[in-house]
This record gives C-alpha cells, structure tokens and sequence, in this order.
C-alpha cells in the first residue's frame, strides 16, 4: 500500500510474496489473475520489475514453468515432493520452493448480554442507562 513519509516521499509497500500495483494502489501475488481480466495475469513485462496485466499462455490458474503450463501455488509436479510451484520472494522467478503453512487462529468470545435498561460499555462492563 502507499505511504507517504514525512519527507513527502511515496512509498509502496506490500507483505512478503506480493507485489504492488499502481493503477488500483493495491498489492498482488506476482502471476496470479489478481486484478486482470480472464486471460490475463499479472507479470513483469520485458524484465522490469513493476508488474502490468500481460496475456497468460495458460489457463487462470496456471503459469509457464519449464516450457510447460503449471498449476500455480499447487504441489506436485513438476516440484519433487515437499514443494509448491510459487514466486521467489528474492527476483520474482517462478520456482519450486518449500513454502511454510500460515496457521490461522479464530478467537471466540462468549457472548454476554446486559440487563435491561443497561448497555455494554467499551470494556465489556455493563453499565446502567441514566
């Protein structure tokens, strides 16, 4: 995302395995559809390292590996086993690469209900309505 230092200098930022893209200020898995019409998928056109919406010789979902269209983000082949076909973080190469599985935890909180004639204030405290 952009961010606008003190200087007045524009920075674009985006998490680790995405990239930035300009027209919608937005950030994007390199090779993916992402933005980009079916057909389409975002690449890095004649080795710059800004990405554009480029026409995809494969299916949505798929990329060119080896001369060959590829499942993207999927393991198995052509990655031996242990391995996904994804992006290198380092230069935007599609290779084959362990990739670590990010752990989600759903927090659930139990529900409590104030009394009639009372409201829950910001801590959770019910507080009786004057």
């Amino acid at each position: 995302m952009t961010t606008i230092t003190e200087n007045g200098e524009t920075i674009c930022e985006c998490v680790a395995g995405y990239v930035y893209y300009l027209p919608l200020d937005s950030c994007f898995i390199p090779y993916s559809r992402g933005p980009c019409t079916s057909g389409y998928h975002l690449a890095f056109p004649n080795g710059t390292m800004t990405v554009e919406c480029s026409k995809n010789p494969c299916d949505d979902d798929s990329v060119v590996y080896q001369n060959k269209c590829h499942k993207f983000l999927k393991s198995g082949p052509p990655c031996p086993e242990g391995q996904t076909l994804t992006v290198s973080e380092e230069n935007y190469e599609i290779m084959c690469q362990e990739v670590m599985p990010i752990i989600y935890q759903l927090i659930v909180t139990p529900t409590k209900r104030c009394s009639a004639g009372s409201r829950m204030a910001a801590r959770g405290i019910c507080r009786q309505l004057l």
